[in-house]
């Protein structure tokens, strides 16, 4: 059967915002509002005032949300309601993903993946025109909007590699991490080429080899850990099934081997093991994976040593970031250590109770490609802020649904 793209309409259409998210629409005070905050509200408005959660269907993401929404009240309210446009933000999100609650048929919910698949595909190409472009100097390789960029974007980097400086690719992403996250995301959403021979059509390969290549543009370690740690909780979620050991332990197999090939005998294999050496020493010419994957467990330390239970309160993640990075250039928190850091012990076990309560549904014995995405989520949690990212709760809104 032909998956077709879903037709549009407000969930779809949150999937089309999320992709202009390093745009500004305006700010209020600091607060960036961009093209998904507006539909997002539209959605939420929409889902009120069409009744469709009147009352609260009682699953267990909705009552871990309701837990969860209450705790961030007693936090707020013990730190003296202090950080008041962090708690507002939390609170949103933790209300838009409550009340996204809804039925949907298993094409109409393939069809919000199709269409992630095929922007991202779009991106791909411009992705790989960026990286020639920008040596070669074609225009149109930077599209910046001046007083309506997101703060704090990075927009690209050079790295030197192959003999000469090279800028990344990251398409119209925030920054080439970004960019090679959402390439992940959307590779293992091609998954089912391997395991379903009706999924290998032309237009799919092609897809796939294009998304690929600009993964490698990117020049990023995230994505490719996103994809890595992704397939490895898919094969736990499918290990004792005939379809594993057919096709997914042969696929591991042939990855090993380029894996092996590409790193053993390439500059671009030499340059991706080289990042990995970040994890092990920092460096400040290349520190991003030290201040993503270690020196944010200091951070953790401090607030718990404080208060372990209850962390160091809403909104003073930025605090921490601001006194470490004179320490750590480019210090910053990712989604996992932020909750830690922010909500304390109490707070990160209930997010993470969240996150894993999606695969507890039956909806995984129905669409292979939502438990791809749930799949996705653990891993990216430790790749970016996402306790505050849009992408996050893009995905989050998405699969909490029940598919027929």
């Amino acid at each position: 059967m032909k998956l077709k793209i879903r037709k549009l309409n407000i969930y779809s259409l949150l999937v089309l915002s999320v992709f202009f998210d390093a745009y500004a629409l305006v700010y209020i005070k600091t607060y960036p509002v961009t093209i998904f905050t507006i539909v997002s509200i539209f959605v939420l408005v929409h889902n009120i005032i069409n009744n469709r959660n009147r009352y609260l269907k009682i699953t267990q993401q909705s009552v871990i949300l309701l837990l969860f929404i209450i705790y961030l009240f007693i936090n707020y309210t013990y730190f003296e309601f202090e950080n008041t446009s962090s708690f507002v933000l939390a609170l949103y999100f933790l209300i838009l993903a409550l009340l996204s609650y809804r039925d949907e048929k298993v094409y109409e919910f393939e069809g919000y993946c199709r269409l992630f698949q095929r922007i991202m595909t779009y991106m791909s190409i411009y992705g790989i025109y960026q990286l020639v472009g920008r040596l070669f100097h074609f225009p149109f390789t930077d599209i910046v909007i001046k007083g309506h960029m997101v703060t704090g974007y990075n927009w690209t980097n050079t790295i030197y590699i192959f003999g000469q400086t090279l800028y990344r690719s990251n398409a119209i992403f925030r920054e080439p991490s970004y960019f090679s996250q959402m390439l992940a995301i959307s590779l293992l959403l091609y998954v089912p080429i391997i395991l379903y021979k009706q999924e290998r059509t032309r237009k799919n390969i092609f897809s796939v080899i294009l998304q690929m290549l600009a993964l490698v543009t990117t020049f990023s370690g995230t994505g490719i850990l996103i994809f890595i740690i992704g397939l490895f909780i898919l094969s736990i979620t499918m290990f004792k099934k005939k379809l594993f050991w057919n096709r997914m332990v042969p696929l591991f197999i042939v990855c090993v081997i380029i894996g092996t090939i590409v790193i053993s005998f390439t500059n671009l294999g030499g340059y991706f093991l080289s990042r990995l050496q970040e994890l092990l020493v920092y460096n400040r010419d290349a520190s991003s994976g030290f201040v993503r994957f270690r020196a944010w467990v200091m951070v953790v330390q401090e607030a718990w040593s404080h208060n372990m239970l209850l962390g160091s309160g809403i909104g003073t993640g930025s605090m921490y970031v601001s006194k470490y990075i004179i320490q750590y250039f480019g210090m910053t928190l990712s989604g996992f250590a932020r909750v830690s850091t922010e909500l304390g012990l109490i707070g990160i076990l209930i997010w993470c109770s969240f996150i894993i309560s999606f695969f507890r549904k039956k909806e995984m014995a129905i669409s292979i490609r939502y438990v791809l995405l749930c799949s996705s989520l653990i891993p990216l949690i430790f790749m970016q802020e996402a306790f505050s990212s849009n992408m996050f709760w893009l995905f989050i809104v998405l699969i909490n649904c029940k598919i027929n």
